[in-house]
């Protein structure tokens, strides 16, 4: 990344600088502003819940990649964190600058005291223009963050020398940066299921609303069951990127998905999920922290049940169910969003009602809230069709009438073909192979799996001739040792009696 020691200072004393442009039968005066707007919301801990403008501005760094900004004591710094230059668009899921790490654009706003250690945001290039060694001379930014994981944001709008306005497409009053209805005129922002979007462009008040299950042992919900609504647990706001990613926050808690391809969300599984954002490329993405609490490894799945988008890029419906399990962590953490959900309804994430949501439900539509599961398979006994039996052959072929006898054909096979290989003494002789099949473990066998010990030990016990050489015959392949006893008659007990040699 090439970087200049060129620093521009632009103090404007009225906010403005008018530029005469002569065209042809007259003339048209074009005002290019410099200034850095915000506007913060209550709670936001960078901005206090202030708004400013500031005409002083410095340019402190600027690189193709990159700009950092200063005035009235606060920091603006921002990166494409690919080393490629500023283009117009927009730059989405950009995290702490100069943190990110690609393809995270990079954000940070701090000053006076106060910066994040974490944040997330988004900023949108709307002109830039460079000069000579490749520094910036033009600016139009607009740009939010999140500070901490609040819900709160910081709103600001960068210019440099640019006469890009700010945007205010239905003309109610409210910047189109935080307008939650830009094309049609809304200045109360009334958002009833306060997911982001205005009433009067909402045209279903869908659920909106995150559950959290979290078994014993699972760090991030520490055991707890947590309900988030707009009602009772404050906004809960949800961004996309237009395509592959979505962020929602709700009740302290930030929870990130992403479809691993770089291609839009759709309807259907996400299995192998990996914590976000180190997921690979092939590789969904999933990662739910909060109140201070996040995993350094992580493994999940997801499934979205509905997804919608503005012409905008606006995500305006979502819903999804998860599972993810932190680190080695024995417990897991089960959830539901529903984000201005229009078809997945207030109750559909326990289709049973037996208080246990279907990402953690072993039985999703029959009531079993003790979750009782005899064979430890993934059917609780409520619903399996074979509760002592883990393989559920049935459910494999499906809930076909009419196979039960086949089943139980099945059912004998496989038991056969299992006691065929079986090994009870673990010594890599088959039981069905296998002349001592309780073999001490660790012993040296020979390929009848007999130990030394077991053969003297049978030479010892039979009674014919016959017997004793069939089993000396059982030798011990590539060992010196291979006649491993010598027989002799015991005149005063009557029988053979095996002596283990210590040569050949």
């Amino acid at each position: 990344m090439k970087r200049h020691s060129r620093v521009r200072n632009f103090r404007v004393l009225m906010g403005a600088i008018c530029l005469a442009a002569l065209g042809a039968g007259g003339s048209s005066t074009v005002f290019a502003e410099t200034f850095i707007r915000f506007e913060s919301q209550q709670g936001d801990f960078i901005g206090q819940g202030a708004q400013r403008t500031y005409t002083d501005v410095m340019v402190n760094d600027s690189i193709t990649a990159g700009i950092s900004l200063s005035a009235g004591g606060y920091r603006f710094n921002f990166d494409t964190a690919n080393d490629e230059p500023f283009t117009p668009g927009a730059y989405e899921g950009a995290t702490r600058s100069p943190f990110n790490r690609p393809p995270d654009p990079g954000l940070d706003v701090s000053g006076n005291g106060r910066g994040c250690n974490e944040l997330d945001g988004r900023f949108d290039v709307l002109e830039v223009v460079y000069g000579p060694d490749d520094v910036v001379e033009r600016l139009a930014l607009d740009f939010v963050q999140d500070c901490q994981g609040s819900t709160a944001k910081l709103f600001g709008w960068i210019r440099l020398d640019s006469d890009v306005p700010i945007g205010d497409t239905d003309q109610d009053g409210v910047p189109d940066l935080r307008d939650n209805c830009r094309d049609v005129a809304n200045p109360e922002q009334t958002d009833t299921d306060q997911d982001g979007i205005g009433n009067i462009c909402d045209p279903v008040q869908g659920a909106t609303f995150v559950y959290l299950d979290s078994e014993e042992g699972d760090y991030i919900g520490q055991g707890q069951q947590s309900l988030f609504t707009p009602d009772d647990g404050g906004p809960i706001t949800g961004s996309s990127n237009g395509g592959g990613f979505v962020r929602f926050e709700a009740g302290g808690f930030r929870l990130q998905f992403e479809t691993g391809d770089g291609g839009p969300f759709a309807v259907g599984d996400y299995e192998g999920a990996t914590r976000y954002p180190f997921n690979s490329g092939s590789e969904p993405g999933i990662s739910v922290a909060g109140n201070g609490r996040g995993c350094n490894t992580l493994s999940g799945r997801f499934e979205v049940l509905e997804v919608s988008y503005s012409d905008r890029g606006v995500l305006e419906n979502f819903a999804v169910d998860f599972e993810q399990r932190c680190g080695s962590d024995e417990g897991a953490l089960f959830g539901v969003i529903r984000f201005n959900s229009e078809i997945a309804g207030a109750n559909e994430f326990d289709s049973d009602n037996d208080g246990v949501i279907n990402p953690a439900d072993n039985c999703t539509d029959v009531v079993n809230p003790g979750q009782e599961n005899f064979d430890a398979d993934e059917f609780g006994d409520a619903c399996d069709p074979y509760p002592a039996d883990a393989e559920n052959l049935l459910v494999c072929l499906g809930e076909v009438s009419g196979l039960s006898d086949e089943v139980d054909l099945l059912r004998e096979e496989v038991a056969s073909l299992r006691a065929q290989i079986e090994d009870n003494d673990g010594d890599g002789v088959i039981d069905s192979n296998d002349a001592c099949p309780e073999t001490p473990a660790g012993s040296e066998i020979d390929s009848s799996g007999c130990s030394r010990g077991q053969l003297c030990e049978a030479v010892g016990s039979v009674d014919s001739l016959q017997s004793v050489f069939q089993c000396v015959g059982q030798s011990f392949e590539g060992d010196d040792r291979w006649r491993s006893c010598r027989i002799s008659w015991d005149r005063t007990a009557g029988s053979l009696t095996c002596v283990e040699r210590r040569g050949r």
